[in-house]
């Protein structure tokens, strides 16, 4: 049986705990000369990078005659999704449904 989603984010943050304590020799603790509001914003400006790129990514891979990078978000939202055996892991479009996924 699958655990659920909360399994798995209390999972990563129990590894991310051990990983702090590994990297920087304790726990997170308050008062620990960081900005954390600052320190919080830079990190969702690199996860907005991540997101962007594999955004990106999932368009040219599925389709990659759309007009080239870099697209606007609504125009990523609204390129064709495939599903079902669409993508393999080598090799692929090889059939499955496409569906529009305009909003």
């Amino acid at each position: 049986m699958h655990g659920t989603i909360h399994d798995a984010v209390i999972a990563d943050v129990r590894a991310r705990q051990v990983q702090g304590e590994r990297e920087y020799g304790q726990k997170h603790l308050l008062f620990n000369g960081l900005d954390g509001l600052t320190e919080a914003y830079e990190e969702a400006l690199d996860q907005a990078f991540w997101l962007r790129q594999e955004i990106e990514e999932r368009r040219l891979r599925q389709c990659p005659d759309l007009p080239g990078f870099p697209l606007t978000l609504t125009a990523c939202l609204r390129a064709p999704i495939l599903i079902g055996d669409g993508w393999k892991k080598h090799g692929g479009w090889r059939g499955g449904e496409v569906r529009d996924a305009r909003l």
